[in-house]
């Protein structure tokens, strides 16, 4: 099982998760730190002092995303299906990172090493029980790119 949350301290949900589990979690922050949003509105300009916020979100404006979430749905576009979790993570990780210009987040990863050794692939894909359906990675890139809505996915799965 993999899980993917986008939350201000949302390592403190993975960090008992134990290997034993088969689960891989990837979270925005750490249990410490609040994540990063980004695509905010011209009034939204967020204060930060030591890479902490100083300024209340609603008070200064509306984001419409984390930068967490932006970052590994556009690795998604492009991603190479037989990519590991783990090097989808470490792709992920830089492209969130704190830079000089804009203050990321310390993105983590919890649980078991089996499965972030395991491919992307391996979550992402075609139905076992249904050959015909597309790839959801497939979809994934199609969705993103306009092609496709999920409406249209919701029906594939709802067929009999």
């Amino acid at each position: 099982m993999t899980i993917f949350v986008e939350a201000c301290y949302s390592g403190s949900l993975g960090e008992n998760l134990e290997e034993k589990y088969n689960v891989y979690m990837m979270t925005a922050s750490n249990q410490y730190l609040t994540s990063k949003a980004t695509h905010c509105f011209e009034d939204a300009v967020m204060k930060y002092e030591n890479g902490k916020p100083v300024s209340d979100p609603w008070e200064e404006g509306n984001c419409l995303n984390d930068l967490f979430s932006w970052n590994w749905m556009q690795e998604l576009k492009t991603l190479d299906p037989e990519t590991t979790l783990d090097k989808f993570f470490e792709k992920v990780r830089n492209d969130t990172k704190t830079t000089p210009k804009v203050p990321g987040s310390p993105v983590s990863w919890w649980g078991s090493k089996k499965v972030a050794l395991m491919k992307v692939s391996d979550f992402l894909g075609a139905s076992p029980d249904d050959s015909t359906q597309t790839s959801s990675l497939g979809f994934f890139r199609d969705w993103i790119k306009g092609k496709k809505t999920l409406a249209q996915r919701r029906k594939i799965w709802l067929k009999k």
